[in-house]
């Protein structure tokens, strides 16, 4: 932390990945218009869906407003990148410190203590997406990156690799749990708003 502060670190990595994003990689590829063209191919197909009954009417009224929104929602995440990933990297460690906090290596963690960690957890995986971004890899490999914070969160702790994992997952798994019932929630607001 002396020689590269956490949060600088993370503000800098993410204009980086904005800039490879928007088409600084390889191919010269904006892969966040990309994103926008796939809502709008999405929204074609749902249009072009044939006539059928009322119910069929009202869901693709339904579909097509949860993707107006999601097409939305994805805008302003981009612009709001930053303040999304640190709410993100904050959530997740409300789960994590729960199962960590009493490790082996550091007995009386802090929950800020924690969540610097996290940070530069963080880092270290968006860092290595940056690098797959600008070789235009594909994204399943991008998804694998996550996986390697297993490591230094088996360091961090003091705990075997088998009990990090076990612990990493219960803790993705209320994570997720949250993250589902949010868009569950979402959907159903759009479903209500579309049969009105």
């Amino acid at each position: 932390m002396a020689y590269f502060p956490p949060f600088k670190l993370f503000f800098l990595l993410i204009a980086l990945s904005l800039l490879v994003e928007s088409g600084f990689n390889i191919r010269r590829v904006n892969r966040l218009e990309e994103s926008m063209e796939l809502y709008d191919k999405m929204e074609m197909e749902n249009n072009s869906l044939g006539n059928g009954q009322q119910g069929d009417e009202i869901g693709k009224q339904a579909t097509a407003a949860f993707l107006g929104k999601a097409k939305k929602a994805n805008v302003w995440i981009n612009k709001h990148l930053s303040i999304v990933l640190l709410i993100v990297v904050l959530l997740l460690c409300g789960p994590l410190y729960l199962f960590f906090r009493y490790c082996p290596n550091i007995p009386d963690m802090r929950f800020s203590e924690f969540f610097v960690s996290m940070i530069y957890f963080t880092d270290m995986w968006y860092l290595y997406s940056i690098v797959a971004s600008f070789f235009c890899m594909n994204y399943y490999y991008e998804s694998v990156f996550p996986l390697l914070t297993i490591i230094p969160l088996k360091q961090l702790s003091g705990y075997s690799y088998w009990q990090t994992i076990w612990r990493a997952i219960l803790a993705l798994g209320i994570f997720i749990a949250v993250y589902l019932g949010i868009l569950i929630a979402f959907f159903l607001f759009s479903i209500i708003s579309a049969a009105r």
